[in-house]
């Protein structure tokens, strides 16, 4: 009689263990996709804006070229004529600045 309560206690310990360690494994498995679901948005998000951020430099960069050929006194800063980079990275932040006055079409970045 004392063996085979014994032994019953011991089944039913050992049951609500294995039921522990599967909720512990479920657990994990979902924070872990969790994590995984994250990451791969944000990596999504960041991709899009960086190749959004490069489109938006390139036209800036191309009208601060114009500028600077044309001789504009608001680009005085560029003493050589292969563009030096203090003149673009002046310019470029006055006209990212000014883009939604003067140009637009600069803000507006398309994926095509």
């Amino acid at each position: 009689m004392v063996t085979s309560l014994q032994e019953e206690e011991e089944e039913m310990e050992e049951e609500e263990e294995k039921k522990k360690k599967k909720k512990k494994k479920k657990k994990k498995k979902k924070k872990k996709e969790k994590k995984k679901k994250k990451k791969k948005f944000l990596r999504i998000m960041t991709v899009s804006h960086t190749i959004m951020a490069r489109i938006a430099y390139g036209k800036l960069r191309t009208v601060c070229l114009e500028e600077c050929l044309q001789g504009s006194p608001t680009s005085k800063d560029c003493f050589t004529q292969s563009h030096d980079a203090y003149c673009l990275r002046k310019n470029l932040q006055r006209l990212w600045r000014n883009a939604d006055k003067s140009r637009p079409d600069l803000k507006t970045v398309s994926h095509t």
